[in-house]
């Protein structure tokens, strides 16, 4: 993404801010060939805090072409569609999970910031219910708001294709070049 397209999110800021490690831990792993871009619908879980709401706009800038912000805080959801928010998944209980099942099925990218049990529980039914098991699923965890460790179940990990990736400062370049 160029770096005047990130500065559109954060105007008046410098160089070293639109391109700090908040920013990167977000924006790199979606900036990897073929996981967000113009035929890509993205999922920022966690969607109404702060790094869900960059994601969702992330996913806007880098071309998705629809975004479902998930998220429990149902106020905060409605306004996500002023940041690029196509959809939204108020995230609570059971009623959550089939909406979520329903939306988000066939989504190229999960941005994932809770973890926990939540994620354990969106994970399996987003795998159960895919009209394709065999398109790649990018499921992105750059936090853990909901809980520092996930019981994935090995059904979902053989239920279709799915690539879980770490973003965080260990995993982001401190390189300019």
């Amino acid at each position: 993404m160029p770096t005047n397209a990130i500065g559109e999110l954060f105007p008046g800021r410098g160089e070293q801010d639109i391109n700090g490690p908040a920013v990167s831990i977000v924006r790199g792993p979606m900036e990897e060939p073929r996981v967000v871009g113009p035929a890509a619908v993205s999922v920022p879980l966690g969607a109404t805090g702060s790094a869900g709401q960059i994601a969702v706009q992330t996913a806007k800038l880098l071309g998705a072409n629809k975004i479902i912000a998930a998220g429990r805080n149902k106020d905060r959801l409605a306004d996500l569609s002023s940041l690029g928010a196509t959809d939204t998944v108020l995230m609570d209980g059971a009623s959550g999970s089939g909406d979520l099942s329903r939306q988000a099925s066939d989504v190229d990218v999960v941005i994932d910031d809770l973890w926990g049990e939540t994620t354990a529980a969106a994970m399996l039914v987003v795998v159960s219910n895919r009209t394709d098991p065999g398109r790649l699923l990018s499921w992105i965890e750059i936090g853990s708001v909901a809980g520092p460790t996930a019981a994935i179940p090995s059904a979902a990990l053989r239920a279709a294709r799915l690539q879980i990736v770490g973003s965080g400062q260990g995993s982001v370049s401190t390189r300019t070049s």
